[in-house]
Order: structure tokens, then C-alpha cells, then sequence
């Protein structure tokens, strides 16, 4: 096991639990934006050992080389009532399948992280997520047809 392996997991057992979560999800996010198993493996041992349940993995986004899909159109997937960071993430990235979520990276993991860290309101954030997503698209493709 590596030295970053064995920090991490000493980190995740010395935190209290719903901040294992957190960082779980967390992990879940960044392993979305680039398949490095590594991490999630590493997080999923340490949260086995600890006895900490880890949902279904974020599925990884297409590789660069994929060709584009056909269909550039937004899917309507609506927002819930009540939702988590990273299921904002995955409804987003559903929604605009189209995109290339590795443009988006940096903006959207700032976004994840203040919120993960408790530093901004989860509403708040899912709201500017929303709008990152958009714009990208905007950028990209125009206004979207159903508008």
C-alpha cells in the first residue's frame, strides 16, 4: 500500500462519520471527472474497514476519443426537491450528456468542494452548478430548442 493510500485511509478513520461520508462523496466526484481508480479503490477499502457503506460509484465520463453524440439537445431530467452535491453532478452531467465534462472540471470541483466543506449553502451551489452547466452549453450549442 502507498504512502497516500495509508494517509488516506488514517484520515478517513479519524474522521467522524458524516465527514467520511463527505469526503466519500467527494472522492466519488473526482473519480467522475477522471478515471483514476486508485482513489475510489483506496476510499472504498478504508470505508469497508471502517464500516462505512459506499454508494454506487459516479459512472465515468467517455473517454476524449469517443466521437460526439448525435443528439445535442439537453434532456429534461428535473431537479428534486431535496438533492445532494454530487446527485446534482450526476443529474447535470445526464442532462447535458453532450458536453465534455473535462472543460468543466476545475469550475465544477470548486463548486463541489465549498460545498462538501461546508462552506457554502448546498441549494446555493447546486444553483451556480446549474448555471455552469448551462453556459457551457450555451457556449457550445446555443440556446437549447425547448426554450
Amino acid at each position: 500500500m502507498s504512502d497516500k493510500e495509508q494517509r488516506l485511509i488514517e484520515i478517513l478513520r479519524n474522521l467522524p462519520e458524516a465527514e467520511a461520508g463527505s469526503l466519500l462523496d467527494y472522492a466519488e466526484f473526482l473519480h467522475s471527472r477522471a478515471p483514476q481508480n486508485q482513489l475510489l479503490q483506496a476510499l472504498s477499502s478504508a470505508a469497508a474497514m471502517k464500516g462505512v457503506t459506499v454508494d454506487t460509484p459516479v459512472p465515468v465520463s467517455a473517454s476524449k476519443t469517443a466521437p460526439a453524440p448525435e443528439n445535442t439537445e439537453p434532456v429534461n431530467i428535473p431537479r428534486p426537491k431535496t438533492e445532494s452535491i454530487i446527485g446534482a453532478v450526476k443529474r447535470l452531467s445526464e442532462t447535458y450528456h453532450m458536453l465534455s465534462k473535462d472543460k468543466m472540471l476545475h469550475e465544477t470541483a470548486d463548486l463541489v468542494g465549498q460545498s462538501l466543506m461546508g462552506a457554502r449553502d448546498t441549494e446555493e451551489v447546486i444553483d451556480e452548478l446549474e448555471d455552469v452547466f448551462r453556459r457551457y452549453y450555451e457556449k457550445q450549442f446555443g440556446q437549447p430548442e425547448s426554450t
